[in-house]
C-alpha cells in the first residue's frame, strides 16, 4: 500500500465518521424538537440525548419520543432500556 493510497482511506474513513455523527445529530435534533412540543426538558435527558452518537439507538428513541404523550414518559422508556 502506497502512503497516497492509506492517506486517501483516512479520508475515506473521516468523511464516513462526519456522515455517520451528522446524522445522529440530526435523530437527536428531532427528538428533542418532538419532545420540545410535550413539555420541558430536563438538561440531563438533553446532554444524554445530544451525546448518543449510536444511529440505531437514536432511531429507537425517535419511533419512542413519537409515541409518547410527556418527556417524562420518554425518560421512563430509556431509563428502562439502561436497565435491561
Amino acid at each position: 500500500m502506497t502512503l497516497f493510497m492509506r492517506d486517501e482511506e483516512m479520508r475515506a474513513e473521516g468523511r464516513a465518521e462526519g456522515r455517520t455523527q451528522g446524522i445522529a445529530i440530526g435523530r437527536a435534533s428531532s427528538i428533542l424538537d418532538i419532545l420540545s412540543t410535550l413539555g420541558p426538558i430536563s438538561e440531563k435527558t438533553k446532554m444524554r440525548i445530544e451525546s448518543e452518537m449510536n444511529l440505531d439507538l437514536l432511531c429507537d428513541w425517535l419511533k419512542i419520543a413519537v409515541k409518547c404523550t410527556s418527556v417524562e414518559e420518554f425518560e421512563n422508556h430509556i431509563t428502562s432500556e439502561n436497565s435491561k
